[in-house]
């Protein structure tokens, strides 16, 4: 996760955040966070990767999930299957 555009992170100059989650508990593994920004505080992971799993259980696959946070509403830009070379780690 990375606030602003996705310019930095698909241009390869950014690193997002990293979170994972367990798929049944919801308790956050392990995280990489970059800073103490104030537009994060606040988030709610948990209800965040509930959505995302709900979203999952729709299309019956894991996906690669493109979402972005206005205010308190989440909005799913683009979702597509899991391809070759990412890692789903079975909760």
């Amino acid at each position: 996760m990375t606030a602003g555009g996705n310019q930095g992170i698909t241009g390869g100059t950014v690193r997002p955040e990293r979170v994972v989650v367990d798929r049944h508990t919801g308790d956050i593994l392990d995280e990489e966070r970059r800073s103490d920004h104030p537009h994060r505080q606040g988030v709610d992971i948990a209800w965040m990767a509930q959505q995302f799993l709900s979203l999952e259980a729709r299309f019956g696959k894991p996906l690669d999930i493109e979402w972005a946070l206005a205010g308190r509403e989440l909005y799913i830009l683009q979702a597509r299957p899991i391809v070759a070379g990412h890692q789903v780690t079975p909760g």
